[in-house]
């Protein structure tokens, strides 16, 4: 398998490298990409590789390999079931709210491609973005649709048509939109078919909170 790490994973390794300490902190995989790691400085070193070359080489190992693992679990999956899936309460709900800070970050863990994007949206104008607010839509791989509503920010570099890798952050939690307090708002479409996505959430993305470092790189 292709080694592929965060740039935050590949800082820690650099460093590791550096200091000659192979262990310290590192998973299984990471010490894998490690290997990769210290070939390519010692290649550099002696002249095998020019400055250029050893950046391009590196370049290509960042990334987020779905199976590595090394995504963070995150905060859970908690939700009121009265803002479930078009709940007895809310009928007209066609999504699922899930509990979130302003600020907190938003990771996809399947890889597509964004369809939508709406951003300028501010809290209190409950219209703004067709009552979701700013959000990121996202056809994924395995065709089926994903999206991401309330947002406080979306990252810069998401813009529809913008590919994502599993363990992209597209953004913050927020409360714009048709919102009174913040989380995410997430809807699912199996296939083509608005559906309920309880039991699909945690395949297609995970809440970090904002204190994490995970995803620095991705704002963009």
């Amino acid at each position: 398998m292709k080694i592929k790490v965060t740039e935050h994973q590949l800082k820690k390794i650099t460093e590791n490298v550096k200091n000659d300490n192979l262990n310290e902190g590192l998973t299984d995989f990471l010490k894998g990409a490690y290997s990769s790691v210290k070939t390519l400085i010692n290649k550099f070193k002696d002249g095998e590789l020019s400055k250029s070359d050893f950046e391009k080489e590196l370049e290509k190992l960042k990334g987020q390999d779905e199976e590595s693992g090394e995504i963070p679990k995150g905060k859970g999956y908690g939700f009121n079931k009265s803002n479930g899936f078009k709940s007895k309460e809310r009928p007209s709900h066609g999504g699922i709210d899930y509990h979130g800070r302003q600020g907190d970050k938003i990771v996809i863990k399947k890889a597509g491609e964004v369809v939508g994007v709406n951003t300028g949206c501010s809290v209190g104008n409950q219209k703004c973005g067709g009552g979701c607010g700013n959000y990121v839509k996202i056809k994924h791989e395995d065709g089926n649709t994903t999206m991401y509503c309330h947002m406080t920010d979306v990252y810069s570099n998401i813009k529809t048509g913008t590919k994502v890798n599993s363990g992209k952050v597209i953004g913050t939690v927020g409360n714009t939109g048709h919102s009174f307090g913040d989380h995410l708002h997430f809807q699912f479409w199996n296939g083509g078919n608005l559906s309920d996505g309880s039991s699909q959430a945690e395949k297609y993305f995970v809440i970090l909170d904002k204190s994490s470092e995970y995803g620095e790189k991705d704002k963009g």
